[in-house]
């Protein structure tokens, strides 16, 4: 009997051991991981969608609007993924109430995105995923990390936008992973995961995390 409660014991340790190691993985890592296939893929998405929703709108209208989608949890933080034709999206949601993060994914070489509103503010007409290039944001070398994971490849870099991005953190990276089909233009190679080499600065940003708190980059 003592036997059999120790060996089911040992078996629940191990459980709780992988889960936590697992869904303590940083967000950047955690983003896309989950599969995506059996969402219906549906209609495009409007180009302004960044101005109904954004950053503090209620989960509700999302819902209501958007329909159809998956729902992952990470340390208790709710991730609704919806796919459309020409993107996916996550809305992350600390309390199920209201929008915390956004994340905006391509998942096709052919495919682009304005991000507004910076795309419409007059300086910054380049950038719409898939045509933003690491270049064009001007950050030093040393800026620009790297994140491996057994399904995710990114390379990104942080930025803080005043007036012309509502006061957001945005987090621009390519990706590659589960849900996209993206492949990378140039050569480069990496030493450890934090040590970037090679013509990176020509990727095209692809990826998108958008979000008021920049602890939630972290």
């Amino acid at each position: 009997m003592k036997k059999g409660i120790i060996v089911s014991l040992v078996i629940i340790a191990l459980i709780v051991g992988f889960a936590g190691g697992y869904f303590s993985q940083p967000l950047i890592q955690r983003s896309q991981t989950n599969t995506i296939d059996n969402i219906t893929i549906t209609k495009k998405l409007p180009e302004n969608f960044l101005a109904s929703i954004n950053i503090g709108t209620p989960i509700e209208y999302v819902k209501e609007k958007f329909g159809n989608h998956n729902t992952y949890y990470v340390d208790g933080v709710a991730h609704l993924v919806y796919r459309f034709e020409n993107l996916d999206i996550e809305i992350i949601s600390k309390d199920e109430k209201w929008i915390d993060a956004i994340v905006l994914t391509l998942n096709s070489l052919e495919k682009q995105y304005p991000l507004y509103p910076l795309y419409e503010s007059g300086s910054h007409n380049n950038f719409v995923l898939g045509r933003l290039k690491f270049k064009d944001l001007y950050r030093e070398l040393d800026e620009f990390k790297m994140d491996i994971s057994s399904k995710n490849c990114f390379i990104y870099t942080d930025e803080y936008f005043g007036n012309p991005g509502k006061y957001y953190h945005y987090r621009f990276a390519n990706y590659m992973g589960v849900g996209c089909e993206f492949k990378r233009t140039t050569d480069w190679h990496h030493e450890g995961a934090k040590k970037l080499k090679g013509d990176f600065l020509n990727e095209i940003v692809n990826y998108v995390f958008i979000t008021h708190n920049s602890k939630d980059l972290e």
